[in-house]
């Protein structure tokens, strides 16, 4: 009976820090304020906070002094930043449903259904493209709710489920949309990925805005902090009475919303898709996933995961342009996942003391 009661003050002390961080460690908060700048940064090196942005920046002036002529130049950098905007908006679901505590495995499946519905619809239907549009991100909507129902109603893991379900969305894929490429897509399409400002295309932009409502979202709402809550304690935030089961389902409904707009993003840009356009865009998501987390102390957020996409991104198109071979760029992107899901626990804990 003490231990039921003691327990109730810390699960409430948990939800007024949810609600307002900064009311439980006023003391804390008001030394902060009076440290130094450079202690400050000291903090973040002790953390690992600075791992990914130095390490971008490193890698970045690295290849271009090794490469100037191929790498280093303008046009390879707006590249860059384009080409991984789907990458990067995929793994920003990813990264609200990590927070929440559970995981997607369905997302690159989703991501290649819609590519391929759009492109369906819009070529072989002279289907509006915002009709196409609203029916392809609708059925990823779908999906979501469909592992939703399983994990948050049934009870089964997410890995499984969402495994699962991935084998299921290609199936069904294939099955309505077919195995083959589909191009020549109209320019109602493509105008939505391929124009350009300042000679970047128009999907960074689209993952900028992203990037600025995910980021208000996780850090500066209450819904966000309630995320956070769920996916560290979600016993303790069902003792306090918070939605949890309503929480869990709108971060799913978010990664499957993000793989089917990232899908959608995808085919404007390429001006063709196919079913199995999602394939290798899953390792990458959740390599910078795990990895942008080092950047917020263990705690997933989107500025992290931007961050990270492009240090993935410098990193393999870097060793590729230095000719190593496959094997070497697999290595790379398959090592930094495990040392970032690493890197992400260590912080976690070392936060929590």
């Amino acid at each position: 009976m003490i231990r039921t009661s003691d327990s109730v003050p810390r699960a409430t002390d948990a939800k007024n820090e949810a609600e307002n961080p900064d009311s439980t460690t006023l003391p804390g908060a008001v030394a902060g304020r009076h440290r130094s700048a450079g202690d400050r940064v000291v903090d973040l090196l002790r953390s690992g906070s600075l791992a990914v942005p130095v390490g971008l920046v490193g890698l970045a002036v690295l290849f271009s002094a090794l490469r100037p002529d191929t790498f280093g130049t303008s046009a390879n950098f707006q590249s860059l930043l384009t080409t991984q905007a789907v990458l990067v908006i995929l793994a920003f679901g990813l990264t609200v449903l990590s927070a929440a505590g559970e995981f997607d495995l369905s997302a690159a499946a989703v991501l290649g259904l819609s590519a391929g519905v759009v492109a369906s619809l819009t070529t072989k239907h002279d289907m509006n493209v915002l009709l196409a549009v609203l029916i392809a991100v609708g059925l990823a909507a779908a999906v979501g709710l469909v592992n939703a129902m399983f994990v948050v109603g049934f009870g089964v893991d997410s890995l499984v489920t969402t495994l699962g379900m991935g084998t299921v969305v290609t199936g069904i894929a294939l099955g309505t949309v077919g195995p083959t490429t589909i191009g020549g897509l109209p320019e109602s399409v493509t105008k939505f990925g391929q124009t350009q400002i300042g000679g970047i295309g128009i999907p960074f932009f689209y993952a900028l805005g992203l990037l600025a409502v995910g980021w208000f979202l996780l850090q500066r709402t209450a819904t966000g902090r309630h995320i956070y809550f769920v996916g560290e304690a979600q016993t303790a935030a069902r003792l306090v009475g918070l939605k949890v089961d309503k929480i869990r389902v709108g971060a799913f409904l978010t990664a499957s919303v993000g793989a089917g707009v990232a899908g959608v993003i995808l085919v404007a840009q390429t001006g063709a898709a196919s079913t199995s356009y999602g394939g290798p865009y899953l390792l990458p998501a959740y390599a910078a996933t795990f990895l942008g987390a080092t950047v917020h102390r263990g705690r997933f957020g989107v500025v992290g995961t931007f961050l990270a996409v492009y240090l993935l991104t410098v990193g393999t198109q870097g060793l590729q342009m230095l000719g190593s071979p496959d094997w070497v760029t697999q290595v790379f992107s398959g090592g930094v996942l495990v040392i970032a899901v690493t890197v992400a626990k260590l912080s976690r804990r070392s936060g929590g003391r």
